[in-house]
């Protein structure tokens, strides 16, 4: 008899697609449900293909779309000029299964605040590039964080010393004592 021997194979049936994550590095601040960062913040991401019924085929690659640009490969982390960017991201497996696409935004901000003094109470004058103040005189500090490319991350806050005194938050108006002083503030 010519029969051919019965011959077996165990084939492995993935199904599951791979779940991505993304990482932000640092600086970073979060405030409202807007992830700040600045130009120098990486952006990263990570995937794994679950094990499901003992079987992952691994992932392929992970993909990104930037600022609604081509899906492309993604291969380092990634850095932001600033202003306002949004970023797809997906992962495939070995068997082609795709994650659903992920968007994460993120504000780029490389401006930072100003800050300026002002007299609160008292009377003062500039003479000849000085300013005095009377003793009853108080300073008030105030910052903003200027619009730039649509992005402002907000001031965190005041701090100020004055003379070689280490800085300190500002937090209310404030005199200083008789003689030559120096404030120094950010």
């Amino acid at each position: 008899e010519n029969v051919e021997v019965v011959r077996s194979t165990t084939i492995l049936v993935d199904n599951t697609a791979p779940v991505t994550e993304h990482h932000i590095g640092s600086p970073y601040y979060s405030a409202g449900g807007v992830n700040y960062i600045t130009p120098a913040t990486p952006l990263s991401f990570s995937a794994e293909d679950p094990v499901v019924s003992e079987v992952f085929s691994g992932v392929a690659r992970i993909e990104i779309a930037v600022d609604g640009g081509q899906w492309q490969t993604y291969t380092q982390p990634l850095k932001f000029a600033e202003g306002r960017h949004t970023i797809n991201y997906r992962a495939i497996d070995n068997v082609g299964n795709t994650e659903a696409g992920k968007t994460i935004s993120v504000q780029s901000d490389a401006t930072a605040p100003i800050s300026a003094w002002l007299v609160n109470v008292g009377e003062h004058i500039e003479l000849g590039g000085r300013f005095y103040l009377n003793a009853l005189g108080k300073l008030a500090l105030e910052s903003s964080d200027p619009v730039v490319g649509n992005v402002a991350s907000g001031v965190e806050g005041i701090y100020y010393g004055i003379d070689s005194t280490p800085s300190a938050r500002y937090t209310a108006p404030f005199g200083l004592v008789e003689g030559i002083r120096t404030l120094n503030f950010n």
